[in-house]
C-alpha cells in the first residue's frame, strides 16, 4: 500500500478546477439570487423528493420487520406521512415551503426569547449583549417568517441558496489561485 503525502497529492492538484468550480458556483449563486421564487420552488421540490425516498425506506423497513416489533407500527405510520408530506411539497412547493417557514420562525421565535432571557439573567457573563442581539434577531427573523410565509420561503430557500453559492464560489476561486501560486513552489523542490 503506497502513501501519499499531502505535498504529492497537492502537487498533482489543478488549480483551475477549483477556478471553474468557482465560478459555476458563482454564477449559479447569481441566478439564484436573480430568480429567487423560482430556486424556492426547486429546492423545496427537492426536499419533498428526499423526503417520499426516505418515506418509502421507513415504509419497507416496518413491512420487513418481524411481527411484534415496537418500532415497526410507528415506522410505518411514520412512512406513510412522510409520503404525503413529500407528495404535498411537489404538488405544491411554494405553499410547503410557507409551511415549512411557519415551523421554522415558531422555532426562532422561541430560541430568541430564551436567548433573551439567558442574556438578562446571565448578569456576571461576558457578552450578554451580544445574546441580547443574536434574539433580537431571531425575534425579527420569526416575525417576518411567521407573518409573511411565501416572502419568508422565498428568502429562506431561494436567497439563502444564493448566498451560499456565491460565497462558496468566491472561496473556490480564491482556493484555485492559491493553488496555483504555491504549488510550483512546493512541487519544484523536489
Amino acid at each position: 500500500m503506497t502513501e501519499v503525502s499531502t505535498e504529492e497529492s497537492l502537487c498533482r492538484m489543478k488549480w483551475s478546477t477549483f477556478v471553474l468550480t468557482g465560478i459555476m458556483s458563482l454564477v449559479f449563486g447569481i441566478l439564484f439570487f436573480l430568480f429567487p421564487a423560482l430556486t424556492a420552488e426547486v429546492v423545496v421540490t427537492l426536499l419533498g423528493i428526499i423526503i417520499i425516498v426516505l418515506a418509502i425506506f421507513a415504509i419497507v423497513l416496518a413491512l420487513l420487520s418481524r411481527v411484534g416489533d415496537t418500532y415497526s407500527g410507528l415506522l410505518l405510520i411514520g412512512g406513510i406521512a412522510g409520503f404525503f408530506a413529500g407528495m404535498a411539497a411537489i404538488i405544491s412547493p411554494l405553499l410547503f415551503g410557507a409551511f415549512l417557514t411557519i415551523v421554522l420562525g415558531a422555532v426562532l421565535l422561541v430560541t430568541g426569547v430564551v436567548t433573551i432571557a439567558m442574556g438578562f439573567s446571565e448578569k456576571d457573563r461576558r457578552g450578554r449583549g451580544s445574546m441580547f442581539l443574536l434574539g433580537v434577531v431571531s425575534i425579527l427573523f420569526a416575525v417576518l417568517f411567521m407573518f409573511y410565509p411565501v416572502f419568508g420561503s422565498i428568502i429562506l430557500f431561494g436567497y439563502m441558496v444564493g448566498i451560499y453559492f456565491v460565497v462558496y464560489g468566491v472561496l473556490l476561486v480564491g482556493t484555485g489561485f492559491i493553488v496555483k501560486k504555491i504549488v510550483p513552489e512546493i512541487c519544484s523542490q523536489d
